[in-house]
């Protein structure tokens, strides 16, 4: 069985504490031994931070699904294009 796992992101380009527990979020997913499958909604983000996850998430695309709005949302609709986005 396979665990999805969302994650909802709005401008943490210039938020260094938002990156640090985004990265420390994603980082503890990783370290899981269950199978899981990662799906990041990027919410319209004004800033670099879609780019950025779409150049990490090169590698690791059987693992990860990242989307991307192109106009805010809300946090709800973000969510909901994750749970629309996982593979149960």
């Amino acid at each position: 069985m396979t665990t999805d796992i969302i994650i909802t992101i709005y401008n943490i380009e210039e938020k260094p504490e938002q990156q640090e527990i985004l990265w420390e979020c994603i980082d503890a997913v990783f370290s899981q031994s269950a199978t899981f499958h990662l799906i990041l909604v990027d919410n319209a983000s004004t800033d670099d931070t879609y780019e950025n996850l779409l150049a990490w998430q090169e590698d690791k695309r059987s693992l990860v699904t990242l989307r991307h709005f192109d106009q805010h949302m809300g946090t709800s609709a973000g969510r909901n294009s994750g749970y629309y986005a996982s593979r149960n």
